[in-house]
């Protein structure tokens, strides 16, 4: 039987994208913010560009596409990208339909980077992982810590 891996994407292997705060990226209409209940639009373009700019870490796709070769391994990115965005875009209530094809922006982009810097994977999940600021899972470990031990022993 197969091991499931799952993967993330920005810290994992490729660099973060640059640091941004949500109240940044909202322009005065359209969706409730959390902070302050106010209604604001976001700036979609502006949110999408911050993920063109990431460099890969060669290093460690190269060791997730050896466990996808050995054939032991069903490897899945799962990223958080889009997330947030397309929640509030749900939460704001307008009927629009925008939101999905956000999603699907952030998704071809994603899928773009993956095989431009030659990932190997099994499927692909964006926007479907949620934001958060701890983790706690017996099955987890640091990204850090891992490539840490199996790329330098």
């Amino acid at each position: 039987m197969k091991k499931e891996l799952y993967v993330d994407i920005d810290g994992t292997i490729c660099t973060l994208h640059k640091s941004f705060d949500i109240k940044d990226y909202t322009k005065g209409v359209n969706v409730p913010r959390a902070d302050t209940g106010q209604i604001a639009a976001f700036d979609f373009e502006d949110l999408l560009n911050i993920y063109k700019d990431i460099k890969p870490y060669y290093d460690r796709i190269e060791h997730i596409n050896s466990l996808y070769d050995d054939g032991k391994h069903n490897i899945t990115y799962w990223t958080a990208r889009g997330y947030r965005h397309t929640q509030l875009m749900k939460r704001a209530g307008s009927g629009s339909t925008d939101h999905i094809t956000e999603k699907a922006a952030f998704y071809e982009l994603t899928e773009k980077q993956l095989k431009e810097w030659g990932c190997k994977y099994h499927e692909l999940q964006v926007a479907t992982k949620p934001v958060w600021d701890l983790y706690i899972c017996d099955k987890s470990i640091h990204s850090d810590d891992y490539f840490s031990k199996v790329l330098n022993g």
